[in-house]
C-alpha cells in the first residue's frame, strides 16, 4: 500500500516536521547521557534509571537518523535523498551501528555480554558529531522550497547546535 504513497513537494514540506521531532528526540537523549558538563560520555555508576532512558531514546533517533541520511529510498520510508537526490551521508562507525542495533535496541544474548564486560561504554558526543556532520551536509544541499519549514521545525533546536558546535570547535568535547 505505501508503495503507492507520492511524494509531493507539499508532502515533503510537512514531513520535515517528523525530521525534526527525531533531531530534538536525540538532543534530549543527549542532554541526559553527557552529564552536567555536556562533555563527558555517561557515568554508568550514575542513576540508571536517567541512563537507560537516554540510551532508549539516543539510539531509536540515532537509528531513525542514520536511515534517513545513509540508507537508500525504499518504498515506505522518507530520506534525505527525497529532499537532495544526490545526497551521500556519511555512515556512522559501523560498530556504533552495530552497537546500537544489537547492544540497546533489540533483547539479545549478546547484549548481557556486553553489559557484563568492560567495554567503552556509549560515547554520545561520537552520535552527535556524526549527526551534526551530517545534517550541515544536507540542510546546505536542501532547495529553497524546503528551507523555510526546515527552518521553522529545527527552531526549537537550533540554539543548542549552534551552542554544541562552538564546543567541538574550541576542542572541549
Amino acid at each position: 500500500m505505501s508503495k503507492n504513497i507520492v511524494r509531493t513537494k507539499d508532502f515533503l514540506a510537512s514531513y520535515l516536521e517528523h525530521f525534526c521531532y527525531e533531531v530534538s528526540g536525540l538532543v534530549v537523549a543527549y542532554n541526559r547521557l553527557a552529564g552536567p558538563d555536556k562533555t563527558a560520555a555517561y557515568n554508568l555508576m550514575g542513576n540508571q534509571g536517567e541512563v537507560n532512558d537516554g540510551l532508549d531514546l539516543m539510539t531509536l533517533h540515532f537509528r531513525n537518523l542514520h536511515e534517513f541520511f545513509c540508507e537508500p529510498i525504499s518504498a515506505d520510508y522518507i530520506r534525505a535523498m527525497h529532499y537532495v537526490p544526490d545526497f551521500q551521508g556519511t555512515p556512522a562507525r559501523k560498530e556504533l551501528v552495530v552497537k546500537e542495533n544489537n547492544q540497546v535496541s533489540h533483547l539479545t544474548a549478546h547484549r548481557h555480554t556486553i553489559a557484563q564486560s568492560v567495554k567503552k561504554p556509549w560515547d554520545p558526543n561520537e552520535v552527535m558529531k556524526w549527526f551534526l556532520s551530517n545534517y550541515e551536509k544536507w540542510s546546505d544541499l536542501v532547495p529553497d522550497e524546503y528551507k523555510n519549514n526546515l527552518r521553522s521545525w529545527m527552531n526549537p533546536v537550533n540554539d543548542w547546535m549552534d551552542w554544541y558546535q562552538g564546543e567541538v570547535k574550541a576542542g572541549r568535547v
